[in-house]
C-alpha cells in the first residue's frame, strides 16, 4: 500500500523491531516514577506530621508537670554544677509559663513553611512527564 504523501505516493516504512515494548517500557517507568515520587511526599507529610505531634505532646507534657515536684527525688548537691543548671532552668520555666501556645502555633507553622519550600524547590527544575520533559526555570 502506498499513502500519499505531499502530493507524492510514499511507500510505508516498516516498524522497527521491538519499539511497542520500548514505548511501553519508558510509559511504564515515567508512571513508576510519578507514583514513587507522590508516596515519597506522602511518607515525608506524615513523617513531618508525626514529628510535629510528637513535639506538640512533649510540650504540652512538660508544661503539666510541676517542675518544682522532681527535686524532691534528687538530694542536693548529687548532680554537682547541673544542679546549678536545674535551678536557673526551673526560675526561667516559671516564668515562661504562659508562652506554651505560640510555640505549638509556630512550630507547625515553620514545619509547614519548610516543606512547601522543599516541594517548591523540588518542582521548579526537575522535568516531569506531565510537562514533556521541559525544564521550567524562572
Amino acid at each position: 500500500m502506498a499513502e500519499e504523501f505531499h502530493g507524492v505516493a510514499a511507500p510505508l516504512r516498516p516498524v522497527p523491531e521491538g519499539l511497542h515494548r520500548r514505548v511501553t517500557m519508558r510509559v511504564y517507568i515515567a508512571s513508576h516514577q510519578d507514583r514513587l515520587a507522590r508516596q515519597l511526599r506522602h511518607a515525608a507529610a506524615i513523617f513531618a506530621l508525626s514529628v510535629v505531634l510528637v513535639a506538640a505532646v512533649a510540650v504540652f507534657a512538660v508544661s503539666r508537670t510541676d517542675m518544682n515536684d522532681v527535686d524532691r527525688y534528687i538530694p542536693p548537691g548529687f548532680l554537682g554544677h547541673l544542679d546549678y543548671y536545674l535551678a536557673s532552668l526551673r526560675m526561667a520555666w516559671s516564668a515562661y509559663q504562659g508562652n506554651h501556645m505560640l510555640l505549638m502555633s509556630a512550630l507547625p507553622a515553620t514545619c509547614a513553611a519548610i516543606l512547601i519550600l522543599a516541594w517548591w524547590w523540588d518542582k521548579r527544575g526537575e522535568p516531569s512527564v506531565r510537562s514533556g520533559g521541559r525544564v521550567h526555570r524562572d
